[in-house]
């Protein structure tokens, strides 16, 4: 149950290490063959979804599943190969924020800005677990929380499908992204909600 909520006002920079390492997915995906290149109407979808989705891990339904997933309270596949050390590169996506670097701007700092205001250690915010756990994981249920509050069914499997799906869609031009620097970012302001996580329960 969530009890207070409180402004984060801390600032925090994106690593060059991690810029890079973003890139390098973007560039995997820039040499996907044409029959999984995006078409302006799915682009045009993906960006009402990924706004939707952006609204959804900053509420309160996205925040109590960062504390589950940091606090290790819920069945994850995807963190428990990273507490193996596994690489999750193969995992890892963007969804239906690959072609929006704007978007994924705001999730990642958001990311960043939840993990220090609750004060969690920072390899909940590194790289891996960030774009190998928190991020698909967000996007996986956040689908399947916007489906069904449009009155439409959606399984994990068919979440999961959708997220493999989109994070592989990518414009079919050849493109640069930038990302946006600090000034630009809208980070002051967003609203992080503090949560009552229930204990794990035994067996």
């Amino acid at each position: 149950m969530f009890t207070t909520t409180e402004e984060a006002g801390s600032q925090i920079e994106l690593t060059s290490d991690e810029e890079k390492r973003r890139e390098g997915i973007w560039k995997d995906l820039n040499k996907l063959p044409p029959d999984m290149l995006a078409t302006n109407k799915e682009i045009r979808e993906c960006e009402d979804v990924a706004n939707g989705l952006l609204v959804y891990i900053q509420d309160i339904k996205g925040q109590a599943l960062m504390h589950k997933l940091i606090l290790d309270l819920t069945h994850c596949e995807r963190r428990i190969t990273w507490e193996k050390g596994i690489t999750l590169r193969e995992r890892m996506g963007f969804g239906p924020f690959t072609n929006f670097d704007n978007l994924l701007c705001k999730v990642s700092i958001f990311i960043d800005q939840f993990v220090e205001h609750f004060k969690y250690d920072d390899q909940f915010s590194a790289f891996e677990f960030k774009y190998g756990v928190l991020l698909p994981e967000l996007i996986i249920e956040g689908i399947i929380c916007l489906r069904n509050q449009k009155g439409l069914q959606c399984s994990r499997k068919e979440a999961e499908d959708w997220f493999d799906k989109t994070s592989k869609r990518v414009l079919p031009q050849c493109f640069v992204l930038t990302w946006p620097s600090r000034q630009n970012s809208q980070k002051q302001g967003e609203m992080i909600v503090r949560a009552q996580v229930i204990p794990k329960e035994e067996g």
